[in-house]
């Protein structure tokens, strides 16, 4: 299967999950920084002009596309769409923090640095690499808890054992 677009996931249901969003979300703001240190701007970054797949890291798509903007319009728009692969819905509902479990602080502000016109391409992409990888939650090994109900289960049979001998014995 082909790479799909970013526009086909979050219409799929389906958002950028937090262990392969800091990875993509750099490579793409450091290919952006390579467009405009050479002079050129993308002009038309939305949904539909990034491509991913799990297999495969996202790619800027969409060049040849009428221009709008300039350089700083695209990392603006690079900054929402990433929100949006991480959100699954558009900028301006509340922090990618406040709705995904464990997704950083630091990039809900490079986010809105990104989308307020305050970073470059390479700024951004800068910020993204030195963000640490965050770890996902541990669960807790389901045998600790069988484990629990078996001590707990012997206590008991101990219990009662110690009552009927001791009524035995009264």
């Amino acid at each position: 299967a082909g790479a799909a677009t970013i526009q086909d996931r979050v219409a799929a249901g389906r958002i950028m999950d937090l262990a392969e969003f800091l990875p993509n979300a750099a490579g793409l703001a450091g290919a952006l920084a390579a467009l405009h240190r050479e002079g050129a701007t993308h002009g038309h970054i939305d949904a539909s002009a990034v491509a991913y797949s799990v297999a495969h890291p996202a790619k800027l798509t969409g060049f040849g596309r009428p221009q709008r903007g300039d350089q700083n319009a695209d990392v603006r728009s690079l900054a929402a769409v990433l929100e949006m692969a991480a959100t699954g819905a558009p900028p301006g509902g509340p922090a990618p923090s406040e709705s995904i479990d464990g997704f950083p602080k630091r990039l809900d502000r490079i986010l809105e640095q990104g989308q307020a016109g305050r970073l470059t391409a390479a700024e951004m992409s800068d910020l993204l690499l030195a963000t640490p990888t965050p770890r996902p939650p541990v669960p807790e090994p389901a045998s600790t808890s069988g484990r629990v109900l078996i001590i707990a289960g012997a206590l008991v049979l101990v219990a009662v054992g110690l009552v009927a001998l001791g009524r035995l014995f009264t």
